[in-house]
């Protein structure tokens, strides 16, 4: 499952583009995400003889996965559901903290009652990135990441003790963060 993307990353890290369709793509002009964003689809569409649904949904992803906090952080929200989700404009755990459920399920077919228990576990979500953490930096931040640490809800809910084996970072340095964030963050 892709965590995140960037702009200049090739478009096959979208989930359905396979390199059959990136070479639809390459043969467009489109062969970063970047490309893809800024492409007019109707356009994209004739020159691959891609249907437009199909690169919309692309472009739906590639949206969301450049973006915040991804859905499916949330307990219960399936890969099924984040694409439910993206065709209903909410594309991270911001999105959701967001929505009306009852709009919600109006736009997708998923149940207002479910919906309601994600956008409140999402309003409970501190989705506030590692790097506002003090003394944690670019090159701790990037290190994380490696192993999918992005928020600071991601750090608090780790074992130090995994995170250290699988980072460069100190496990009483880790604990020392959790510490200042269960006691200092809001």
């Amino acid at each position: 499952m892709v965590d995140h993307i960037e702009e200049e990353d090739l478009v096959d890290v979208i989930p359905g583009i396979g390199p059959i369709r990136a070479q639809q793509l390459d043969k467009a002009g489109v062969y970063t995400l970047g490309d893809l964003l800024s492409a007019n689809l109707e356009t994209l569409a004739e020159k691959t003889d891609l249907a437009e649904s199909t690169l919309q949904r692309w472009i739906n992803l590639a949206i969301f996965y450049k973006g915040g906090e991804r859905t499916d952080v949330i307990e219960g929200i399936s890969q099924a559901t984040v694409e439910k989700l993206v065709e209903a404009d909410v594309y991270t755990v911001d999105d959701l903290r967001s929505a009306c459920p009852r709009e919600l399920a109006d736009q997708t077919d998923l149940h207002e009652d479910t919906l309601k228990m994600w956008v409140g576990d999402a309003v409970r979500r501190d989705d506030t990135r590692v790097t506002e953490i003090p003394k944690i930096g670019t090159e701790r931040a990037k290190e994380l990441a490696k192993i999918g640490i992005l928020t600071v809800n991601d750090l608090t809910e780790s074992d130090p003790d995994d995170v250290a084996k699988q980072t460069d970072i100190g496990r009483r340095f880790l604990q020392e963060r959790i510490e200042y964030v269960r006691t200092n963050h809001s």
